[in-house]
């Protein structure tokens, strides 16, 4: 039977490699600080982007914050990471697909590359649902004291396996926490692709019969 529950707060993050490294004075280095503030680009204020630098070929990183400390992108010479936590709904996942988006069509991976994306939840259940009872059908073996589940599942429309954790949250008592980690292919329709992030979430819970609901 299907657990009803709802996302309470949400993290999701995507990390990339880039197409090569760049040294500290590379030109590309210069553009991606410039669209990092550009109206057109990354649209950040240049008080929200700093550096932090220790060697001038590769020891530097490039920060940014974004939506008060909920939001981040950090840059090293080979990797851009960006993220966004404490969601709550669809007007938070709104403004979470826009910054993915603008990312992911600005840098492109290294030809055959794949990108990781990552989410976690806190969820609520519905009443008298809690996380023990939801969880107990985990305990397959005697003596486990807190049973979670954690399997590689593969679903409809998405391309890799998908890690999938799900446990006792410790922030909501008697609730859910749950982790994914996945991966997909460097060159996709951006627009269309990261919607569809969320229901490759919701999907992927739906193998537990953990049925979460849209986003208020």
């Amino acid at each position: 039977m299907i657990s009803s529950a709802q996302f309470h707060v949400f993290n999701l993050q995507i990390d990339s490699p880039l197409r090569r490294p760049r040294p500290f004075d590379h030109p590309d280095t210069r553009r991606f600080q410039e669209w990092l503030c550009d109206p057109e680009g990354f649209r950040l204020r240049p008080d929200q982007v700093r550096m932090k630098a220790w060697d001038q070929l590769y020891g530097y990183e490039i920060l940014a914050n974004f939506f008060g400390e909920n939001g981040f992108l950090v840059c090293t010479p080979d990797r851009v990471r960006v993220g966004v936590k404490n969601a709550r709904n669809a007007a938070d996942w709104e403004i979470i697909q826009s910054v993915f988006v603008r990312l992911l069509q600005q840098e492109s991976p290294p030809e055959g590359a794949m990108r990781s994306f990552s989410a976690s939840a806190h969820i609520r259940l519905e009443e008298p649902q809690t996380a023990d009872t939801f969880l107990e059908r985990f305990a397959v073996v005697p003596g486990v004291e807190r049973p979670a589940a954690l399997s590689y599942v593969k679903i409809a429309d998405w391309e890799k396996e998908i890690r999938i954790v799900i446990e006792p949250s410790n922030v909501l008592p008697k609730q859910l926490f749950v982790s994914w980690d996945s991966q997909f292919g460097g060159t996709q329709d951006w627009d269309t692709f990261v919607p569809s992030l969320l229901t490759v979430m919701e999907n992927s819970a739906r193998m537990f019969d953990l049925g979460i609901a849209p986003l208020p």
